[in-house]
């Protein structure tokens, strides 16, 4: 995650500003396919935080598609809501993924979430076999 971040922040200056926002969505994919083929290769458990980068990152980049749609697909340039929440987003779950590398534990409950949706679709299958 580190290289990532400081590979797209040193090359910034090699890509047209103009598409920052869809260059940052870019970086966070390949960072987060490279994650989960390295997860794949090296261990059969994945740690704690590995679910909450792969959750970070996929917010982050959800989060840049939107706003570079808003200011360049779509030629917004009025501050509204989605520019709020993509302030407020990328920078909170960026916290929280540098808080999760550090204490390595469930601290916001993903993975007895994930856990849970996971139960609930396996009895719904199991349901309707029956």
């Amino acid at each position: 995650m580190f290289v990532s971040y400081f590979s797209s922040d040193s090359f910034f200056s090699w890509f047209s500003t103009t598409e920052t926002y869809l260059h940052w969505a870019f970086w966070d994919l390949v960072t987060l396919s490279l994650i989960i083929l390295f997860a794949k290769f090296v261990k059969e458990h994945n740690p704690t935080s590995f679910y909450y980068i792969c959750s970070g990152l996929s917010v982050n980049t959800l989060l840049f598609l939107a706003i570079y749609y808003d200011i360049y697909i779509k030629y917004n340039k009025e501050p509204w809501l989605l520019w709020d929440i993509y302030s407020f987003g990328v920078n909170i779950v960026d916290l929280v993924m540098i808080v999760a590398l550090i204490v390595d534990r469930d601290f916001l409950g993903l993975i007895k979430l994930k856990s849970y949706i996971t139960s609930l679709f396996k009895k719904k299958v199991a349901h309707q076999q029956a």
